[in-house]
């Protein structure tokens, strides 16, 4: 699986949004997609991209989007999506 996490701040909350989907897609095509087509994330910024495994219980982030030009940014990565359910993405 392949993932991206989008960031959008707003005023003096910044949220990230981590989203995973299959293989079959590049990170451009959906980041794309998503940046011009949902309103919650226009104006948002790709922070992290890579591949994630949930093999484990919790998700392992690494890797590199050669479409973005982002690098995985590990565990950071991999706390976005333990704690979305439970910060709401809120990281400032």
């Amino acid at each position: 699986m392949k993932y991206i996490v989008i960031s959008k701040t707003l005023g003096s909350i910044t949220r990230e949004f981590p989203i995973m989907f299959p293989n079959d897609l590049s990170h451009c095509e959906v980041a794309q997609g998503l940046l011009s087509n949902c309103f919650e994330l226009k104006s948002g910024t790709v922070v992290g991209a890579g591949e994630i495994s949930c093999m484990d219980l919790e998700p392992s982030c690494s890797g590199r989007s050669s479409t973005l030009n982002v690098d995985s940014r590990e565990e950071k990565d991999d706390e976005a999506f333990i704690m979305r359910d439970y910060t709401g993405g809120i990281v400032k």
